[in-house]
């Protein structure tokens, strides 16, 4: 299981323009697949400074588990902090739009290296 962002366009009552980026929280070969929450937001100063952003960029803080099992749909009990930066999200969208209009079957995640 992975949790995933979905975009959808407010005046399209068909879904046509539905996408979708999984998104991932990494640390070292630890992957933490289970978004539990999320924040959007500006980054302070110094975190503005390490993702090479703008202060005045939004971001998008998101608090991650680990999963395991069969699924990998069972938390575990140590969590993540990962910082998506929203024009990385929004790079990654029309990625994937791309790719697939290319007939590329292949999903792009969405991931924060940790």
């Amino acid at each position: 299981m992975i949790s995933k962002l979905a975009r959808v366009c407010t005046q399209d009552p068909n879904f046509y323009s539905y996408t979708e980026a999984p998104l991932e929280c990494r640390r070292g070969s630890t992957h933490y697949n289970l978004l539990q929450d999320i924040h959007v937001g500006h980054p302070g100063f110094d975190l503005a400074g390490a993702l090479r952003i703008k202060p005045t960029e939004m971001v998008m803080f998101g608090v991650f588990a680990r999963g395991e099992g069969a699924e990998r749909n069972v938390t575990q009990r140590d969590s993540a902090l990962c910082v998506f930066p929203l024009k990385q999200i929004e790079a990654k969208f029309f990625e994937n739009i791309r790719v697939c209009y290319n007939g590329q079957t292949r999903t792009v995640s969405l991931y924060y290296p940790g």
